[in-house]
């Protein structure tokens, strides 16, 4: 795939976050601090899930190169 290809899969936001959820966790999430995989409810507002397990709530972007940056994913 080359770089231009690249920009039209993934020219938004929503579909890079989608693409991430299904390499990362084959759209099953699992929760990045106690690695639960039951209990989870996702948020209407955002990408973000809350695992009633540890109480946390957490992203596909928790623990990888994208966490705590200001940039949005497609460029």
């Amino acid at each position: 795939m080359n770089l231009t290809e690249l920009n039209k899969k993934f020219n938004t936001q929503t579909k890079c976050i989608a693409h991430l959820e299904k390499v990362r966790w084959n759209n099953s999430p699992v929760c990045p601090y106690c690695d639960s995989d039951e209990h989870i409810s996702t948020r209407k507002s955002d990408s973000r899930y809350q695992c009633n397990n540890c109480n946390n709530a957490f992203s596909v972007l928790v623990d990888t190169i994208f966490e705590n940056t200001n940039m949005p994913l497609p460029v």
